[in-house]
């Protein structure tokens, strides 16, 4: 063990002691867990004499469950690099990061404090800017920030305020002292990921949450719903709030996604809003519905294109000027992110004392401004000393520590710091705390630093009870660490302990009254019906392809000689017209393949990566499509679109025999799919849309085999027969019905017009039209829309179409009307598609009404 790391006390008891055989905190620094005299820290004693009685192979498992939990629920964080986006899993720690309630009330103080002034300094600087005319701040750190927006001055903000969420990231220094690192102030992240940690650890540890009496986060979430709601304008008792996210692309969509869900607020992109005389409206399924508040997740610079970033496309052109007048609440407001400005900790102590009367009860790391005169003195006489950053905006330059650079890096670095001194700040370099991580058989040592959340309240702020703890991803030897996501730091959990027994709570919603039942919602974003739509139609598609697959694998394995190749033919036709194959593969017949190159053919058929229109290819698709509709999926729904994506993400076997139980794999997935659907999911229009996607896509692909049903019965080859039964899953049904081998004529019936048959085109075009008859403009006029128009005639043929045959030549001529009728009728069935585009997925935006493929840019 180091020189002045703790050692373990004799008096700890011997089960608990086991756990710390092998922790070594580093000595020079605060351990969280052990005082220098060994001593197990207020808080941390509980936790570990609750923690000491699971057995570790009980732990071990109870962890892999809950990674599995993770995984499964798809808490991620997308990664940069100079190229791409990565989804990375989230890393949670299972060991908590332990605090007393008691210490945690200090925090608490000193964080509503600084809420407070930093509050108060956004209004002065967008409004009378006294702090500047007293010379309290100087005009270069408020002017020169890229973060003060001007157009931002002057206007109202909601109940007064300009910061109405705040996060803080703290550290503890080696004397115990608690020091602000930094201040997040315009979109701050983190609370969903807490809440997800809180979720997860609990669950693994139950017991010990409950022994350790652990502070619950269900009241700061209902302070934050309600400060929400009370944030509308219009003070009205059910306001319509949404979440502004930037997208799936976003580091943290995961949060976006889970928050709108926990609060039951819709998770909006910049599209889907639109500005009307001084208005914010959402496009929804039923025309425009005013937005009365905005939880914005989108950074500021990018919330309006006229009058703040023109390049934005994100962004949602006019809404300052909804801001202006009065109408939308934006919650933070553009213009919040100046007070993450490293520049401000320099003057915060002095605008402390002179808004409040009072010191800051948590100190600033210390700050030296270099667009002072002394203080870049004092920064150039100590520049191995201390850590160099971007003053005005956070994050713009590469952290620098001069004293560990050369000296020809540490003298480039000086003569940019003379040259624009208003552009850099220094730093103190400071040890933070260390806490113990689990390595898989005991603790480490890491060190952390915590980011804490606080929401405004009518009467100042509520603090998050524990907060996202991050641990830094090495250990070792005292050195700057990264506590960035992006850089590989972990998380943990943060318990608050009380010493008296925490009080129950049911839910984050409060009883209101009047109370108004409702069956149907009112703000279902029309962007959101156009993926449900696609996503819809990419299951259908995927199931199809496996149906297909499957039979033609099953067929190989079934008979290996070379004369059974012609039996499937059709089949092998059917997946070259639907692109599952590249060329010049798809120009060759089976026979012409020989057993060899088939085998190689089905490989890339469902494994395939490139151009080829692979099953793999489909699930990627799928799985992108369902995550950006996450917060429109049930939870099973959505874990099960990741199960199919999963299946095939990796080629597994080697023969055709292990192809047998991945596609069945996938088919049954697909039902579950389906199931949930049909059973578990509420018909509303978000419903309706997925579903309709799935009838239209199942149609043009039944359209599509009855073709080659006929094109194959002309060249006198019955084979197909057995095989089109089996893909629409009807064998058992024509066998009940007919006793005798497959004919045309009853495959044909089950395949396009019975209407008892889920797989038939008849039971599709019924379906369609219930949907049809269902969505807004319908329901206010009967055949409104040309989509239902069109399929009406579809319909009428489908159910007076008889094809009974007393002779050959009925026979003939039925065969030439069902060919007549899949000729036109794919047609059709496109323009329907096409329509419903039109009217829904573009709704109230004319100039993009001749768009008739998905919002996500795929076909």
């Amino acid at each position: 063990m180091e020189p002045g790391a703790p050692q373990v006390d004799d008096g700890i008891p011997a089960g608990t002691a086991s756990l710390l055989s092998g922790y070594r905190p580093e000595g020079g620094r605060y351990d969280e867990m052990l005082s220098k005299g060994g001593k197990l820290r207020e808080g941390w004693d509980e936790f570990l004499s609750a923690f000491g009685k699971i057995r570790k192979e009980d732990f071990v498992r109870r962890w892999e469950q809950a990674q599995k939990l993770i995984h499964e629920n798809g808490i991620t964080y997308n990664v940069y690099d100079e190229s791409r986006s990565t989804e990375r899993p989230w890393e949670l720690d299972p060991v908590p990061f332990v605090l007393p309630e008691d210490e945690w009330k200090k925090i608490e103080g000193a964080l509503v404090q600084r809420a407070r002034v930093l509050d108060r300094i956004l209004a002065d600087c967008y409004g009378s800017r006294e702090l500047i005319r007293r010379g309290l701040l100087p005009p270069d750190v408020v002017f020169g920030n890229p973060r003060f927006f001007r157009p931002c001055a002057g206007i109202p903000q909601p109940r007064g305020r300009f910061l109405h969420f705040y996060a803080v990231d703290i550290a503890r220094a080696a004397d115990g002292q608690w020091w602000v690192l930094g201040d997040r102030t315009q979109a701050p992240s983190g609370m969903g990921y807490a809440l997800e940690n809180r979720v997860v650890q609990t669950r693994m540890v139950p017991e010990v949450a409950r022994d350790c009496r652990l502070v619950r986060l269900v009241n700061y979430f209902r302070e934050v719903l309600e400060a929400i709601a009370n944030a509308s304008p219009r003070r009205k008792e059910d306001p319509r709030i949404v979440l502004l996210t930037p997208g799936p692309l976003a580091e943290t969509y995961f949060e976006h996604a889970f928050l709108a869900r926990y609060l039951g607020i819709a998770l909006v992109e910049g599209e889907d809003l639109t500005v009307r005389d001084d208005h914010v409206y959402l496009k929804t399924l039923d025309g425009l519905q005013p937005v009365d508040v905005i939880l914005r997740r989108l950074d500021e610079e990018f919330a309006d294109p006229l009058e703040l970033m023109s390049e934005s496309q994100i962004g949602v052109a006019g809404i300052l000027g909804a801001i202006r007048a009065g109408n939308v609440a934006v919650l933070n407001p553009p213009g919040s992110g100046l007070a993450e400005s490293p520049a401000l900790l320099a003057f915060l102590p002095i605008v402390c004392r002179e808004l409040l009367g009072e010191d800051l009860k948590m100190p600033s790391v210390a700050t030296w401004w270099c667009g002072q005169p002394e203080a870049l003195t004092e920064v150039l006489g100590r520049l191995d000393k201390v850590v160099i950053k971007s003053a005005l905006e956070r994050g713009k330059r590469q952290v620098r520590f001069p004293g560990q650079e050369s000296e020809a890096d540490r003298k480039h670095l000086e003569q940019s710091i003379r040259a624009n001194p208003m552009d850099y700040v220094a730093q103190e370099i400071v040890s933070f705390s260390t806490a113990p991580v689990w390595n898989g058989n005991g603790f480490d040592a890491r060190t952390i630093a915590l980011r804490v959340h606080l929401v405004a309240t009518d009467d100042g702020y509520a603090v998050m009870p524990g907060g996202l703890t991050r641990f830094a991803g090495e250990s070792g030897p005292e050195r700057p660490v990264s506590m960035s996501m992006q850089k590989g730091s972990g998380s943990k959990d943060t318990w608050i302990v009380s010493k008296d027994e925490v009080p129950h709570h049911q839910s984050i919603y409060d009883a209101r009254y009047p109370l108004a039942l409702r069956r149907s919602a009112t703000d279902f974003p029309s962007r959101t019906a156009d993926n449900l739509y696609w996503l819809g139609r990419y299951a259908e598609r995927s199931e199809f392809a496996a149906r297909v697959l499957r039979q033609i694998v099953a067929r190989m394995t079934s008979e290996r000689e070379f004369g059974a190749l012609p039996d499937v033919a059709p089949l092998w036709s059917t997946v070259v017209e639907l692109g599952h194959l590249a060329a010049p593969l798809a120009h060759q017949q089976p026979a012409a393949l020989g057993v060899d190159g088939l085998e190689r053919a089905l490989f890339d058929a469902i494994f395939g990566t490139g151009e080829v229109n692979s099953l793999r290819r489909i699930h990627d698709v799928l799985q992108r499509v369902s995550s950006i509709s996450r917060d429109a999926l049930s939870h099973d729904s959505w874990r099960i679109t990741q199960q199919l994506a999963q299946a095939l993400q990796r080629k597994r076997g080697r023969r055709l025999l292990d192809l047998i139980p991945i596609l069945d794999q996938t088919i049954t997935l697909h039902a579950a799919l389906s199931g949930m659907a049909s059973e578990n999911t509420t018909h509303t229009q978000g419903w309706r849309f997925l579903d309709l996607g799935r009838r239209l896509e199942r149609a043009l692909y039944l359209i599509r085999l009855g073709e080659l049903t006929l094109r194959y019965h002309e060249r006198g080859e019955p084979r197909p027969l057995e095989s089109v039964l089996e893909v629409i899953d009807s064998s058992i049904t024509y066998r009940r019905r007919h006793f005798f081998a497959p004919r045309l004529l009853p495959v044909l019936d089950l395949l396009i017009y019975d209407p008892t048959n889920p797989r038939s085109l008849a039971y599709q075009f019924e379906r369609v039209d219930q949907h049809l008859a269902l969505l807004p403009a319908e329901r206010v006029r009967p055949y409104a829309t040309e989509a239902r128009k069109l399929l009406a005639p579809l319909l009428t043929q489908t159910r007076t179409t008889e094809l009974s045959a007393d002779d050959l030549n009925d026979e003939l001529t039925h065969i030439e009307q069902v060919k007549q009728f899949l000729g036109t009728v794919e047609g059709t069935v496109e323009a329907i598609s096409s329509d419903l585009t039109r009217v829904y997925f573009s709704v109230l935006m004319p100039e993009q009404s001749s768009v008739a493929g998905p919002s996500l840019g795929v076909s």
